[in-house]
């Protein structure tokens, strides 16, 4: 009932250690991998949310929208979810997720003369001192639905890692 006996045995510590680094190695591997399905499927779930709110009229957010997943110097993993960098900075994107740590909008200043000027349906002008916009979470939400899933196939992945080691 040793839970280092393998295949033919006992493992020395030696065998056990070694084993362990092995499984290791493999873990991380998988990790990574799981990690980057996770990423992409994030990038798709976040384009879908920016194609219904906000209401993307040119594309050009959902162009923008990146999944990425890398391992870090540290032995961890990094996944990215972005929108709006890169050539095409798109300051709306940030004001579209909505304020950091939370809140429900976004509120823009007037700024220079003291008034935001933009152009009504109808073609006639306004003048306001700030406009709200309220927070899609479009990003947010796309990262925050695939969590669950990731952290459900990184412990199949540790338990396929620990059978590979331990036998079982």
């Amino acid at each position: 009932d040793d839970p280092l006996a393998g295949p033919g045995g006992r493992w020395s510590p030696a065998e056990a250690a070694l084993g362990l680094a092995r499984s290791a190695e493999v873990l991380r591997a998988a990790a990574l991998h799981e990690a980057s399905v996770s990423a992409i499927r994030m990038e798709a779930a976040a384009i879908q949310n920016a194609t219904s709110g906000p209401r993307a009229r040119t594309g050009t957010l959902r162009r923008s929208i990146q999944g990425l997943a890398a391992a870090q110097g540290d032995g961890s993993i990094r996944i990215v979810l972005r929108a709006g960098g890169g050539a095409s900075d798109l300051g709306y994107a940030r004001v579209q997720e909505g304020p950091e740590g939370g809140g429900s909008h976004t509120v823009i200043r007037a700024k220079g003369d003291g008034w935001l000027t933009f152009r009504l349906p109808d073609g006639s002008f306004r003048r306001v001192k700030e406009v709200r916009i309220p927070a899609t979470r479009f990003l947010e939400r796309a990262f925050t639905a695939e969590v669950q899933e990731l952290e459900n196939r990184l412990s199949a992945a540790l338990e396929t890692a620990a059978r590979g080691v331990f036998g079982g």
